[in-house]
């Protein structure tokens, strides 16, 4: 089996080509507390970007709590994420529900199934593998509220990770906290393969009482002492965090003081920009689409629909520049979690490799035993430049244990990666300008 060669002798032999990038832009709307107006937003911020021109797929993911369907007039979904998890379909995409936009859909969450609130880790990691995968120009993604694993798992896959908040202090203190948990959980899971890195991060990030680092630049630069490509991996990912603000509730001024207030401890605390893509001021005609449960891009006046199609607009100019949605590493599986029922991936791998002045993201993912496939793909600026997958013939794991396809899978990434750091495509690189 090639599982019996050491890395040593076989890092180099692996061979990489091209490919086009097929993600979409991946945007999640999130927040630290409820009642701030996540799903208002999500909802007419896809509503929005579908009038534009769009192909928008919208997703609830609060797991704990679905209630987009609701803002659509839908007291019963015909079909859920919970249909989709549970095999009770095919595919993602059969549980797409139509709009009254034609190139607009939903992907409703489960709302009378209490195991779906809490999913297990596979059950997860086929959530997100399936939103990474949909075929839409903009998939956006309503988590839940509060800073569960759950939640930041979903903020932290996406392309945007837009923050909502009022004026109201308390909303302002939970934004805050929920992307100070974002980081940290995007920081800890990187390195949840490499102990002795992650114990010394978690030290310097949460402190161990006499050595706390209250800042995440203090916690990067104690690190370098440690190991120094660690650390540069660390500022790395803080870097390509695509962030955004939306203040709720607030006029323009009102919610300029406030993107100042969390723009600032951001950048103090956590070393990430947070710009603020929109200001949505209180009116009744939103209140009344709330409680008609008809999105107010359905019918509002203009001044009303404004901030959203604004938003829209922004987000729709950038989104050519972004990396594309990188698929969430998942832990190890639990053996009773390894269900051959369950054709999705066992395992994602992603690291950052910064390279002739370039940052490279290296992302390799087990396809599933249906392709039976480990794919590696190379990312610079959001383009893919390389691509290799290996059958799990040649592999030498066609029918071996999920143990063993997770091994093969980390072999394969760690042989792109020395081949990257040894200069196997620099000259790839060097075409990227």
């Amino acid at each position: 089996m090639v599982a019996d060669y050491t890395m040593q002798n076989t890092a180099k032999s692996i061979n990489i080509s091209g490919m086009n990038n097929i993600y979409g832009t991946i945007c999640a709307v999130g927040g630290g507390k409820g009642g701030v107006g996540k799903s208002l937003v999500s909802v007419n911020l896809a509503c929005a970007l579908a009038r534009e021109g769009h192909e928008v797929i919208l997703v609830d993911a609060d797991l704990a709590g679905a209630n987009v369907h609701t803002m659509f007039g839908i007291k019963h979904p015909p079909l859920t994420l919970n249909e989709f998890v549970n095999n009770t379909v095919g595919t993602i995409e059969d549980v797409l529900i139509p709009t009254e936009l034609k190139t607009l859909h939903l992907i409703c969450g489960a709302t009378d199934f209490i195991d779906l609130a809490n999913p297990g880790r596979v059950r997860k990691q086929k959530i997100l593998q399936s939103i990474c995968r949909l075929s839409a120009d903009f998939i956006l993604v309503d988590i839940g509220a509060g800073a569960t694993f759950n939640n930041l798992d979903f903020f932290n896959m996406a392309n945007f990770g837009v923050i909502v908040t009022t004026p109201d202090p308390t909303a302002i203190l939970g934004g805050y906290e929920f992307l100070k948990m974002a980081v940290r959980r995007k920081i800890q899971v990187t390195f949840s393969d490499i102990p002795f890195i992650k114990e010394s991060l978690d030290a310097l990030i949460s402190g161990d009482g006499t050595e706390k680092a209250r800042k995440i630049g203090d916690a990067v630069e104690a690190l370098k002492g440690i190991d120094r490509e660690a650390a540069e991996k660390v500022s790395a990912l803080l870097q390509e965090m695509n962030l955004r603000l939306v203040v709720n509730c607030a006029s323009g001024p009102e919610g300029e003081k406030v993107h100042r207030v969390l723009y600032g401890i951001s950048q103090q605390y956590l070393q990430v920009d947070l710009p603020l893509i929109g200001n949505i001021p209180r009116s009744p005609e939103i209140e009344r689409s709330v409680r008609t449960m008809k999105p107010v891009m359905f019918s509002g006046p203009d001044k009303v629909i404004a901030p959203f199609i604004r938003m829209a607009r922004k987000l729709a100019s950038e989104a050519e520049s972004l990396p594309p949605s990188s698929l969430f590493f998942v832990e190890e599986l639990d053996q009773e979690e390894a269900r051959p029922d369950l054709p999705d991936s066992l395992i994602c791998l992603n690291d950052v490799v910064v390279r002739a002045g370039k940052t490279l993201r290296i992302q390799t993912e087990d396809l599933g035993k249906e392709k039976s496939l480990v794919q590696t793909v190379v990312f610079i600026d959001g383009k893919v430049i390389f691509m290799k997958e290996n059958g799990y013939d040649a592999l030498g794991v066609k029918g071996a244990s999920s143990d063993q396809v997770c091994e093969m899978v980390r072999w394969q990434h760690n042989g792109i990666m020395h081949g990257v750091r040894d200069g196997r495509i620099d000259q790839k690189i060097a075409e990227t300008g």
